[in-house]
């Protein structure tokens, strides 16, 4: 789940959606139709928006697979707040992988 207007972003980056989306305009439910619609512009906008919409440092920290990494991708890149859920999720996933999340 991604904002709207990351959506509209994602799908203008993607050429074969050109004529597609002059159609559909910047219509929340339309654009969202439209990258929805193909499985693998569906499932590629989590890699599109890391790669795009976040910092080398932010991806950096990712990549280490520190706390303070994931901290600042979930509120510099997402936008959004560490809550002890996400941080308990975040975790689990560090500690299946094998991740130090020092």
């Amino acid at each position: 789940m991604q904002y709207p207007e990351y959506n509209l972003k994602y799908a203008q980056s993607i050429p074969e959606l050109k004529d597609k989306l002059a159609a559909a305009g910047t219509d929340p439910k339309a654009v969202l139709a439209l990258l929805t619609a193909n499985g693998a512009y569906d499932f590629g906008s989590a890699a599109w928006f890391l790669k795009t919409q976040c910092s080398d440092t932010i991806r950096g920290g990712l990549k280490s697979g520190s706390l303070a990494g994931w901290q600042a991708y979930i509120t510099q890149c997402v936008q959004t707040n560490v809550t002890p859920d996400r941080q308990a999720g975040w975790e689990k996933v560090a500690k299946a992988l094998g991740v130090s999340g020092q």
